[in-house]
């Protein structure tokens, strides 16, 4: 809203305030301002509402812009003799004259108009905050992170959706080692990352969207292929492919399954679960994975079989701990948890 200008002309009629809110400087009773210590009028350590909340204020503020208590009432919604209780108060509990009298007007006192003033801008600032519920956010580029199953399966469908909705965002996608995913998030390189990232204190804020549980992906033609579960004890010298050693997850599925079962019969070590699934359609091995997002385009050829006793993941969105997230990276985080993918027996939104 333009600011309108302190309007200097108000109607005596409309000021029903307190015996003694009129009298001006015949007041005997009042403080003047030369008379009133600093720690009366500002609370020391800043402002704390004391003798004036925002509502007050806004009516005051409201009252001098627009001209009279009645209009003033009558924007803000409520009766005359509530704008006049307030104003009342406010002179009470600051000990200063908001309004004077001159002959049949009355005007805002100089401490009005300079209590105007300084909260104009507060009142035009809790304007645009109220009309950011309309906005879509300027043009913004968001720099992203992903583990590299987290950036094939997953975000695809979540980048098309977002773009779709907001087509003045741009996103750059970078995919790395879930390592690296965390570095650069926690270096502030990026500014969100995906990653399934074990307990710990990593140096990056998790804001965790979907938890799976460990499961082994067979052919379609395995001998388990039909069965829910499988216990770690049961696979013996399967051929197994496994995840490289520097995978978070690599070293607590080495203690499961050396507990469980003893030594595995590893054939084949790579770097991501794509990699993985991709050999066991070609009859190398099954393999220890988190199903989750690799089963969303998964091959109709591969089942999945939760391992018992498994382990839980958590797939996160990370951000850096001192960065306030930018209206955009909010928006792409809220499309990931609309785009994320049902609920199944292998995993679940959190």
């Amino acid at each position: 809203m333009a600011r309108e200008g302190p309007i200097y002309s108000l109607k005596t009629s409309e000021l029903a305030l307190k015996p003694g809110l009129m009298a001006g400087n015949k007041k005997s009773d009042r403080k003047e301002p030369s008379d009133i210590r600093s720690s009366d009028r500002t609370p020391r350590g800043g402002w704390s509402g004391s003798w004036a909340s925002i509502r007050d204020l806004e009516i005051l503020h409201r009252v001098i812009r627009v001209g009279g208590v009645t209009a003033a009432a009558k924007e803000l919604g409520i009766s005359q003799p509530a704008v006049s209780r307030t104003l009342a108060l406010l002179e009470e509990r600051s000990g200063l004259s908001f309004f004077t009298r001159q002959g049949t007007q009355v005007v805002p006192t100089t401490e009005a108009l300079q209590l105007f003033d300084a909260s104009e801008s507060v009142f035009k600032a809790l304007e645009r905050v109220e009309a950011l519920r309309w906005l879509e956010p300027e043009k913004e580029k968001i720099s992203v992170v992903a583990a590299p199953t987290l950036a094939h399966c997953l975000l695809p469908r979540v980048i098309a959706e977002f773009r779709r909705k907001h087509p003045n965002i741009s996103v750059t996608l970078d995919i790395q080692t879930t390592v690296e995913v965390i570095s650069q998030v926690a270096s502030d390189q990026v500014q969100l990352g995906f990653a399934e990232v074990p307990q710990g204190d990593w140096g990056v804020r998790t804001h965790a969207f979907r938890r799976s549980s460990l499961s082994v992906a067979v052919p379609k033609t395995h001998r388990w292929s039909g069965s829910k579960s499988i216990q770690a004890a049961d696979i013996g010298d399967e051929p197994l492919i496994v995840l490289l050693k520097r995978n978070p997850f690599r070293t607590m599925l080495d203690r499961l399954l050396w507990r469980e079962g003893g030594l595995p019969n590893i054939v084949l070590e790579t770097s991501d679960v794509l990699s993985a699934i991709e050999h066991v359609g070609l009859g190398v091995g099954v393999a220890i994975v988190n199903p989750y997002p690799v089963m969303l385009q998964s091959s109709t050829d591969i089942r999945y079989v939760l391992l018992e006793p498994s382990l839980a993941y958590e797939t996160s969105m990370l951000t850096n701990p001192s960065r306030v997230p930018t209206p955009g990276m909010r928006l792409l985080m809220e499309c990931v948890l609309e785009t994320q993918g049902a609920p199944s027996a292998f995993s679940v939104p959190t």
